[in-house]
């Protein structure tokens, strides 16, 4: 069976185009009616390399003046002769749009080549589908293959589930259906949406998972496929695709035999949840047994409010007998390392912060809360478990740029940041920040003992060491 790169080069031209190092995303003026200057110009004096890089990507993609890819590539030509290496890769990624000469193919193929070898793991990428392709160079899928291992080791998703595809297929090499799989998956972890598909068509229960929460992100949520993702993920054992399923349903009864399930599988805010469902009869008659049981399970886990509604009930004497010493020890332990609280429970009163009476620590039944939610008021800002210091640009570093770059981030009910978008800006430095932030972890933030997603700014600060 033989597989097609033809619309795999698009692909990949088109992200190496419209990517963070494209230089049309930056402010460029309007363009009169007559060029400024001209390519000669540019070969002429390379100062004006970088002139002549603008207009060709304007005319390339018909921004300010009417698209013409013959002039755009002029340009671009000029710029990269000069010795422009952004403007050599950018023109040979414009040539692929186009029928060539066998003398315009050789030299698109040498632009790709010298680009690809300079680290540009997106141009390495489009080379390997050139390879597989076969139509601007000899067919040569072995080197394709390393072209694609590089870029894929390089994180770029698109060459981890093309070179899955052509495992799978066999296509000009031997068919190795496992390791395409865990190179599917690998693309699924960069947050490839196709490859999360294929990997959970595939029975891949994590990349189902991850597939769910790209769904939820999408601009118009498809409310079935999102649970139909984390119903598959919680069918192959994944806790939290359970746990999200609960999250996402309007039945009581059916959240709580997800959250159930989720905490049989060891995710303690599952046990948590399903406490509160037993404790309060919501979807179920009220077991307290059964909710004191679940309540045991989330302590022993760390989680504070497991800790807390224990304590509560045998405070409060629901399981027989006041037992106050024993609840108290509980309340404790809900405490943390806040030794404020401590000295509270100690004395026999509750922290304002809970309440400020035995009475306020019983749950109530409440509608679930299935979007984000902004930290504010009542609603904290999560604590972070895993910090990531950004990298510091070259570029800014020797600019001596510094200060800071603020995002808003969606943190997912598993204490992971899942979205990003810059709200105040420093353009040399909003790459890395978002790398960083991309990493980092918190704890989940949890609303009537139940983890939900929520919306916070974090500022990400540079500063050069004089």
């Amino acid at each position: 069976m033989r597989l097609s790169c033809v619309a795999f080069v698009g692909v990949v031209c088109t992200f190496a185009l419209s990517g963070p190092s494209a230089l049309w995303a930056q402010q460029t003026p309007p363009v009169t009616a007559k060029d400024p200057i001209s390519p000669a110009d540019c070969l002429k004096d390379k100062k004006k390399a970088p002139e002549c890089q603008q207009l060709g990507l304007l005319y390339a993609e018909g921004k300010c003046v009417p698209q013409d890819l013959t002039k755009g590539l002029a340009f671009l030509d000029a710029a990269c002769r000069a010795g422009l290496d952004d403007a050599c890769r950018l023109q040979a990624h414009l040539m692929l749009e186009r029928d060539l000469t066998p003398g315009e193919a050789k030299r698109c193929v040498e632009l790709l080549e010298a680009a690809c070898k300079k680290g540009n793991a997106g141009t390495c990428a489009v080379l390997a589908g050139v390879y597989v392709d076969g139509r601007l160079v000899a067919r040569d899928v072995p080197k394709a293959v390393k072209l694609l291992d590089e870029s894929c080791a390089a994180r770029l998703a698109v060459a981890c589930s093309t070179l899955a595809d052509l495992l799978n297929a066999g296509d000009g090499i031997a068919r190795d259906t496992v390791r395409a799989k865990a190179l599917m998956a690998k693309s699924c972890d960069l947050r490839a949406t196709d490859a999360c598909a294929k990997a959970c068509d595939g029975g891949d229960g994590h990349a189902c998972r991850i597939l769910g929460d790209q769904l939820v992100r999408a601009a118009n949520p498809d409310a079935g496929r999102i649970a139909r993702a984390y119903q598959k993920a919680c069918d192959a054992g994944v806790a939290d695709g359970c746990y999200l399923l609960a999250l996402r349903t309007d039945d009581a009864s059916q959240a709580l035999t997800s959250f159930e399930r989720a905490c049989v599988l060891g995710h303690a805010p599952g046990c948590l949840a399903a406490a509160q469902s037993y404790h309060v009869g919501q979807g179920v008659a009220a077991d307290l047994a059964t909710a004191a049981r679940l309540y045991g399970q989330a302590c022993e886990k760390n989680v504070r409010e497991g800790c807390i509604g224990l304590g509560g009930m045998y405070a409060r004497g629901e399981l027989g007998a006041e037992e106050t010493a024993k609840g108290q020890a509980y309340l404790v332990k809900g405490c943390g390392e806040d030794v404020e609280c401590r000295v509270i429970v100690a004395n026999g009163r509750i922290p304002k912060a809970w309440g400020d009476s035995l009475e306020a620590l019983r749950p109530q039944q409440v509608a679930p809360v299935t979007g984000p939610v902004r930290v504010g008021g009542a609603i904290k800002a999560p604590k972070k478990t895993k910090n990531v210091s950004p990298i510091y640009p070259p570029l800014a570093r020797a600019a001596r740029i510094q200060g800071n770059v603020t995002l808003e981030c969606v943190i997912s009910p598993l204490g992971e940041v899942t979205e990003l978008k810059v709200v105040r800006s420093i353009p040399l430095l909003d790459a890395a920040a978002i790398d960083a932030v991309r990493q980092w972890r918190y704890a989940p933030t949890l609303i009537n003992g139940v983890a939900v997603s929520v919306i916070m700014a974090v500022p990400v600060n540079f500063k050069v060491a004089y």
